[in-house]
């Protein structure tokens, strides 16, 4: 079985040796790649959103001057801007990671 790599997609193009059919995967490695850069991300979104999200809770109940600084949607924002930062760190982690080991994500 030979494998190229098309210049234009960054696909991997696999032709059977009997020629009978050719499969192309151009669309089958990025959407993987994604697939998994998008469940790494939400997975460690989640587990920040835990701590970020524990920490206002705790901070707005046990300390009356972080209660009265900040307002509902200011609470909301200390809580949720660190879940967002972490979903985009670690899916572009995830996505170099791929591409140093060979699987070109959708360019």
């Amino acid at each position: 079985e030979e494998a190229r790599v098309s210049k234009r997609y960054k696909s991997i193009k696999a032709m059977p040796d009997d020629g009978s059919s050719k499969e192309t995967y151009s669309m089958a490695i990025p959407y993987v790649a994604a697939q998994l850069a998008f469940y790494e991300g939400i997975l460690s979104a989640a587990q920040t959103l835990i701590l970020s999200g524990g920490a206002v809770v705790a901070l707005t109940r046990f300390s009356p001057s972080f209660a009265r600084s900040f307002g509902p949607s200011g609470k909301v924002a200390l809580a949720i801007t660190p879940p967002f930062f972490m979903f985009g760190l670690r899916g572009e982690q995830a996505i170099i990671r791929m591409r140093r080991n060979g699987i070109p994500p959708n360019k």
